[in-house]
């Protein structure tokens, strides 16, 4: 009778540590899912912040020649701050449509004079500086994604334009738990021009 109770708690033992083993696996990754949804949904926010400041840049500065520099350094030094300035993909300025999206084919980086967009790379966003903006146009100097310079921008009460800044960043995983190198975060910010 003693034996049987004996090997009774050793089987029960066995059983609580399989168990145990279980639920540790199923919590762990859970931690590890919130924790890298919990950094993804930040710097996706970090983004969104980034072009906000753009944008608010874009449509005070009105035709000012500085415009897209305003805006350039305004995204990078949000993007600095939180360290996500080395992921930075790309970013376009652009004359937005009314869905607020903007091109196709400047997303892509391949804009066309009817798009109506600017495109900026990620080393030219880093490496930005105001000498490099004509004084006349605001365009990029030697530039050919200069397709909406901000002498021709809208700025009219009632038919001013709605600009949008749209900012593409690449940030790493957090864990790379889940076999993620890491993920892309496209954010775009919409403002009417001020007049």
């Amino acid at each position: 009778m003693v034996r049987l109770r004996q090997r009774a708690r050793d089987g029960e033992r066995g059983a609580v540590l399989i168990e145990f083993a279980i639920v540790a696996m199923l919590l762990a990754t859970m931690g590890f899912g919130i924790l890298e949804y919990g950094y993804g949904w930040r710097s996706s926010m970090n983004v969104l912040t980034a072009a906000r400041a753009g944008a608010r840049s874009v449509s005070s500065s009105g035709t000012d020649y500085l415009s897209d520099y305003l805006a350039l350094t305004s995204i990078r030094t949000n993007l600095d701050s939180e360290g996500m300035l080395s992921g930075l993909q790309r970013v376009v300025i652009y004359r937005s449509p009314a869905d607020g999206k903007p091109p196709a084919r400047c997303a892509a980086g391949a804009p066309q004079a009817s798009d109506f967009c600017n495109v900026y790379t990620a080393s030219e966003v880093q490496l930005v500086a105001a000498s490099q903006f004509n004084t006349g146009t605001g365009c990029k100097n030697g530039s050919s994604t200069s397709y909406y310079c901000p002498s021709t921008r809208i700025t009219a009460q009632g038919s001013a334009d709605s600009i949008g800044v749209w900012v593409q960043a690449k940030q790493k995983a957090l864990t790379g738990f889940f076999g993620l190198s890491g993920f892309t975060a496209s954010r775009t910010a919409v403002m009417r021009m001020e007049p």
